[in-house]
């Protein structure tokens, strides 16, 4: 019964820490490109991987909330 307990105990603060862990890793955003109607692009410091001659990368785009979306005419 204790070692249950214990084990119980371990699994709910690993679970804690875990979510914990990945809110204080966050994103390390830097801008590298913004257009005239206010779209934003963003690239994460963090995510820069390379292996053999290939660069990869996350990034994010911030969209102009008041940008209309369609066609334009």
């Amino acid at each position: 019964m204790l070692s249950r307990n214990r084990f119980c105990i371990l699994m709910t603060i690993g679970l804690i820490l875990s979510v914990f862990v990945t809110d204080v890793m966050g994103e390390n955003l830097e801008k590298f490109s913004e257009s005239k109607n206010g779209t934003t692009q963003y690239y994460d410091k963090d995510s820069i991987k390379r292996k053999s001659g290939t660069v990869k990368v996350w990034t994010e785009t911030r969209f102009n909330k008041k940008m209309k979306i369609g066609v334009n005419s």
